[in-house]
């Protein structure tokens, strides 16, 4: 397995860990907010929240300051997914971020993940309209791409939606 592969498993090892500190700490910022990425949505994946917090906190603001849009939309996109289980309402504006720069990007794969979230998000604020048109749109684009794994997760949620439970986030127990 490739150090990527490991990380966006959510298998992290201290061989992970110092493979992102390096390249943090030798100033390869783009290499560093790549994997960092994977590395925090490895750790969201596996439930551990408060480890993926910091990590995605960094990559905003390193982001926003050297101006690396797509990571930002992801890093926007995992705030929201980290943040969606205790504190949906914090978690909308910065998935409506991710939506908003992944699209004026092209990152098309991206934004319809994002599309997901949200409609997990809007379904647990009652807009159930709203998640099942978001849920159809994702699953077009990622039917469009050829998108191999993501269709699973949108398939899971419209059957969650279909029956009346919680579309899943990124760790929980339904994926």
């Amino acid at each position: 397995m490739s150090l990527a592969e490991d990380l966006a498993a959510g298998r992290t090892t201290s061989r992970e860990l110092i493979a992102v500190a390096w390249f943090e700490k030798s100033h390869l910022r783009y290499t560093h907010g790549r994997y960092a990425l994977l590395l925090a949505e490895g750790h969201l994946r596996r439930g551990d929240r408060v480890i993926a917090r910091p990590l995605i906190e960094g990559l905003l603001e390193t982001s926003r300051d050297l101006g690396y849009l797509q990571f930002e939309g992801m890093a926007c996109w995992l705030m929201g997914e980290c943040l969606a289980p205790e504190a949906p309402a914090s978690a909308e504006p910065y998935v409506e971020t991710a939506m908003g720069v992944l699209e004026r990007i092209g990152a098309r794969n991206d934004l319809a993940r994002a599309m997901v979230t949200r409609a997990a998000l809007r379904q647990a604020a009652g807009d159930l309209a709203t998640a099942c048109e978001l849920l159809v749109q994702a699953g077009a684009i990622f039917h469009e791409l050829g998108t191999l794994d993501e269709p699973a997760r949108v398939e899971a949620a419209r059957a969650a939606l279909d029956r009346g439970a919680a579309i899943p986030f990124l760790g929980s127990s339904l994926r």
